[in-house]
């Protein structure tokens, strides 16, 4: 994971659950509030999007793949 920027710190401090995707790179990086709110450890996010597909209910999965 990424070192926290003083974004990452406002966004962290106000409580937002947000995540980042990079299409150039196909790379993710994941608030620690929204992991915390899933489960996860701060550094278990999922950092690529094919990975993160496969975290989808598998009802779910084919909607998404579709708006993808």
């Amino acid at each position: 994971m990424k070192d926290p920027t003083h974004l990452d710190q406002v966004l962290d401090a106000a409580d937002t659950l947000v995540w980042e995707y990079d299409h150039l790179t196909e790379c993710q990086s994941w608030a620690p509030s929204l992991l915390a709110l899933l489960g996860y450890a701060p550094d278990a996010g999922p950092e690529r999007m094919d990975r993160w597909l496969e975290m989808l209910h598998p009802e779910d999965r084919p909607r998404v793949e579709s708006l993808v």
